[in-house]
């Protein structure tokens, strides 16, 4: 098992993780326009004016792999919560008995009226699933194309879910989003009810995971049955459940906090091997079914050690091979229920062999050879790269890009500083992969980090005993309540609320607007562009005497003399000697910043969440880069970034 753990191991690194830089890039690209798709559908129906957005799929359950080009969004209609059961068991729908997993909705009187055009109730009331999905599809067609976004953006239907393939034009990218409108179900179905004592569970999930994900209750999601014994004309009425949000939990929660657990790698190396060996029709749903059962048939922790990687990977493989030879996989919480059913009895044969396979000889050539690399030959490519590629840029270069921008920028933080006194004593700190030695190809982009000394803090961001009137930041942020005396100066555009808490987003703000007015006051309009990238300012300067152009970000920051306890663990963090103890206390003793970034997908309400400043560790960052080393010529480490 060891070597096959070797080989699993380096088969994650090379096709299996995300790298963070994709995910970022990713997301700046098409979140904003899906937002925009979305404001624009609840503007023009009021049936989908209250629809919240759900975070679902491999990506947010951190099993996505390959690029992070598949995204899925599950948007519950409020305004069809349901409190209870789908409707009374007394009620008559006029239909049969819905097959498991299925359920119908009957709408209370009076709700159902706004419901009636394009006939998704009928007469009785009851929901119709498949004519709210057509609703939603032509309501997202109609939206991009108000927005004029046909040129680079498809929408198709697909299962339950609306699709939207986005391009990135600049580089051809193609992200595929899928909109799922769905109902809350309050209530746990009893098609599931088996899955709440189930006799076999000795340990995992927990107790408390489990009455958690069944108080959650489920969603209905507008897909009919495959292969029904349902008439067409009720079919049409049927609402699946889904239970994404107990999957979610489970993956996120169900290793009790075990940094050394494999359940994720084991899954990820599944979803990797089902696209390379064209598994289809298995998807990712049903190697995540596989999972669970494995680990509910063992429950402890070292079961999952990472140094079991190899036992537990064939033990998920044996269990789909199984399944396969009978035809049978139960979903994982409606055991009646076959997923594997409408799968052909001939492709599961051929699948099971494929499987077999694998199980036969898991270290043979053909599997291992796929992340097989000479090391020698990899070391030379990369010098030769690091050459071509102009990975470091001249000297020259960065004098020159020095010698035009850094005059303009300082002039226009001159007048920021003039105009405003709040930020009048602001600090210039450089940061980024320029200041680190890091910076690859042309010397064309720079970050400043500009520490608003009025705001510095030299302790915790506020007394823990004063009450700020907001919920508990989420991990990496923070809020900030200033004293007495700061608070009369940041008052001005609303800055601060009446408890004295700072608002992030409007720091943000005025920063930004003194800043364009300082380009437009030293008339630099026809040079310098402004715009809000994140928590920066960015100025793109144009040389208009060799058209070269220089992006300079700049990020307005609070000092925190103190060390966050998000970040205790690093302090302490079991080490073999980097970095070294001096210089780990120097960095923790050194604190960090407070930058305005709002956190992405938050659970802390719109109106909180401009309160919330991230936590920066970039001096920390850079003081990694360029002590971390000790100094050695010869490091590699740099080269490597």
């Amino acid at each position: 098992m060891s070597q096959l753990n070797t080989i699993l191991n380096r088969f994650t690194s090379d096709k299996v993780n995300l790298r963070k830089s994709e995910k970022a890039k990713a997301l700046e690209f098409w979140e904003p326009k899906v937002d925009n798709i979305l404001r624009r559908i609840k503007r023009n129906d009021e049936r989908f004016a209250k629809m919240e957005t759900l975070f679902k799929g491999s990506y947010y359950e951190r099993c996505k792999v390959g690029q992070p080009d598949e995204f899925d969004l599950t948007l519950v209609l409020e305004n069809l919560e349901l409190d209870d059961e789908p409707y009374g068991d007394t009620e008559d729908d006029g239909m049969g008995e819905p097959p498991k997993g299925f359920t119908r909705v009957m709408i209370d009187r009076g709700e159902e009226q706004i419901w009636r055009q394009d006939s998704c109730v009928n007469a009785r009331g009851m929901l119709n699933a498949s004519h709210l999905k057509s609703l939603f599809a032509r309501l997202v067609s109609d939206a991009v194309a108000e927005l004029g976004y046909g040129e680079f953006v498809e929408v198709s239907s697909n299962g339950p879910a609306v699709t939207l393939i986005l391009t990135n034009n600049r580089n051809r990218r193609r992200y595929s989003i899928d909109l799922t409108p769905v109902i809350k179900d309050k209530s746990w179905p009893e098609d599931a009810d088996e899955w709440k004592s189930r006799s076999s569970r000795a340990g995992w999930p927990n107790q408390s995971l489990v009455r958690e994900i069944c108080s959650d209750g489920c969603h209905l999601v507008p897909k009919p049955p495959k292969e029904s014994s349902v008439p067409a004309h009720e079919n049409e009425f049927l609402w699946r459940y889904s239970f994404s949000s107990g999957e979610k939990k489970l993956l996120l929660r169900g290793a009790h906090g075990e940094a050394s657990s494999c359940r994720k790698q084991v899954l990820r190396i599944l979803k990797v091997l089902n696209e390379e060996l064209q598994l289809h029709p298995l998807k990712s749903y049903h190697l995540k079914t596989m999972l669970f059962y494995e680990c509910e048939e063992h429950p402890n922790r070292s079961h999952w050690d990472s140094g079991r990687l190899g036992e537990c990977f064939i033990g998920v493989l044996r269990r789909l091979e199984k399944c396969l030879k009978q035809r049978n996989c139960p979903h994982y919480f409606m055991r009646e229920f076959n997923v594997f059913e409408v799968f052909p009895q001939q492709r599961c044969a051929e699948l099971c062999g494929k499987i077999q396979d694998i199980l036969r000889n898991p270290e043979a050539d053909e599997f291992s050879s796929k992340i097989d690399e000479r090391m020698s030959e990899l070391n030379d490519i990369l010098n030769r790269f690091t050459s071509i590629k102009k990975v470091t840029p001249s000297k020259s270069e960065k004098e020159k890009a020095l010698e035009f921008w850094e005059p303009i920028v300082k002039d226009i933080l001159k007048y920021v500083k003039e105009r405003d006194i709040r930020f009048a004593g602001m600090e210039i700190q450089f940061k980024g992969s320029y200041y680190e030695r890091c910076k690859v190809g042309e010397p064309d982009e720079f970050d400043l980090m500009l520490v608003i000394k009025t705001l510095e803090l030299n302790g915790d961001p506020y007394d823990d005993t004063e009450d700020d009137g907001m919920s508990e930041p989420p991990t990496g942020f923070t809020t900030v309540m200033i004293d007495g005396d700061e608070v009369q100066i940041w008052r001005r555009n609303n800055c601060v609320n009446a408890r004295g808490m700072l608002n992030a987003a409007n720091v943000k703000s005025v920063f930004s607007d003194l800043v364009s007015g300082a380009v437009e006051e030293l008339g630099h309009e026809g040079s310098v562009e402004v715009s809000t990238n994140g928590p920066a300012v960015t100025l793109l300067l144009t040389n208009n005497t060799n058209g070269l152009r220089y992006s300079i970000d700049l990020t307005p920051v609070i000092k925190d003399e103190s060390w966050p306890e998000d970040a205790d663990e690093w302090k302490s963090r079991s080490r073999r000697g980097w970095p070294n103890q001096s210089l780990v206390r120097e960095i923790c003793g050194d604190g960090c910043h407070l930058v305005p970034k709002l956190p992405k997908g938050s659970s802390v309400p719109a109106h909180e969440n401009e309160f919330l400043w991230r936590y920066s560790f970039s001096s920390g960052e850079k003081k990694l880069l360029l002590k971390g080393a000790h100094g050695e010529a010869s490091s590699c480490r740099k080269q490597v970034l």
